[in-house]
């Protein structure tokens, strides 16, 4: 864990196309700059040098000997927030590089999930990602929420909500060896917290809109050198803790149908082409096999009894103008060393052929003939 190499903020378009969130990324973006440069200063205040030959002289050699021993003393708290290990040998970067992202369907926790798999899990990094991809939008009547904080060894933190769009990172990462860490967060703590920094007893954070007023606080502080669990829900002994993340249908792997049998998958749209992901995955020799071993596939389109041919191709113009095909993606899948299998249509659109949308991932079958 940390210093950071930098912040994603990953939000959807509020389901109207070509509809970007350019202002609300800002406002998250200022307000992890903001709690960041506050973390960063409760850490480490500036002040101002004595004044006097000797107060000068005795100023400079508490501030060498402080930062000589810095990397011996055990990490400090912040109003009570244990810091992270790290924080008592490296010095956070004072200025992260912002990257914000606002191509996701607008609900769509399927294809956020699919994007932080891409992002996150596809290589080793130590990047913090903001996720605001939230179907259910807040906090509940009941105080009842799923704002969570997911904590890897090498290959980031993650923080939003735990409505499915962990699920993929999440097994993922279990099958790199790399078992997260997933916390709810205490949005009461957090409150309080932004209480002090704004000098304004009576601040509440709003019911939604939390990539400003929870991921990007619990981001800044992270960042800043706050120990991610100091953040977290605590049982009656005090301790963080622990939740398992919700899984969607799409995180469950499934199979090819053999000779004579129909298999239910689930299939994601990629809004921009048009082609549809599968939860099917399979790694380059597998998908050999299948293609050398002459097996023939149909898809039925929903909602009908018409089955259509899906041959296994290599690459979109193996089938003519307009027809369908089935090939492995490009993009990594769940399992190490094995990729997503999709459907497409060459020089079209898979997912309006076939009548998916691009809300959620929905089933579909397919059968082996």
């Amino acid at each position: 864990e940390g210093p950071f190499q930098g912040l994603k903020v990953i939000t959807d378009y509020g389901g109207i196309k070509g509809q970007t969130e350019e202002t609300s990324n800002a406002e998250i973006t200022d307000r992890f700059s903001r709690v960041l440069s506050f973390t960063l200063y409760q850490r480490d205040p500036v002040k101002e040098p004595p004044q006097g030959f000797l107060a000068r002289v005795q100023h400079w050699f508490k501030t060498l000997w402080d930062k000589l021993t810095k990397a011996f003393r055990p990490p400090e708290d912040i109003f009570g927030l244990k810091l992270a290990p790290w924080t008592a040998k490296k010095h956070p970067l004072g200025i992260l590089p912002v990257n914000s992202i606002s191509d996701v369907p607008g609900g769509n926790a399927d294809f956020v999930a699919l994007s932080l798999l891409r992002l996150g899990g596809s290589e080793k990094n130590q990047r913090i990602f903001i996720h605001v991809v939230d179907p259910g939008v807040g906090i509940e009547d009941d105080g009842s929420h799923d704002r969570t904080i997911l904590v890897t060894k090498e290959h980031g933190i993650y923080i939003g909500p735990n409505n499915g769009s962990l699920g993929l990172l999440y097994l993922r990462l279990l099958n790199e060896g790399d078992p997260p860490k997933l916390y709810q967060i205490d949005v009461e703590a957090l409150e309080l917290l932004e209480r002090k920094r704004l000098n304004n007893p009576t601040y509440r954070i709003p019911p939604t809109f939390h990539g400003r007023d929870i991921f990007a606080v619990a981001a800044g502080l992270i960042a800043g050198g706050v120990d991610p669990a100091a953040l977290a829900v605590r049982d009656d002994r005090n301790n963080p803790v622990q939740i398992k993340p919700k899984m969607l249908p799409f995180a469950k792997i499934a199979k090819l149908p053999k000779k004579g049998e129909t298999t239910t998958v689930y299939a994601l749209q990629d809004n921009t082409f048009g082609n549809l992901k599968l939860n099917v995955q399979l790694s380059d020799l597998e998908y050999s096999f299948y293609r050398q071993g002459g097996r023939r596939f149909q898809v039925r389109k929903p909602g009908s009894d018409e089955w259509l041919d899906l041959p296994l191709k290599q690459k979109f113009n193996d089938v003519p103008k307009g027809e369908l095909l089935l090939y492995h993606g490009s993009s990594g899948g769940v399992l190490p060393g094995t990729r997503f299998l999709e459907i497409a249509a060459n020089l079209d659109f898979a997912a309006k052929k076939l009548g998916i949308s691009d809300t959620e991932a929905q089933p579909l079958e397919i059968r082996c003939i």
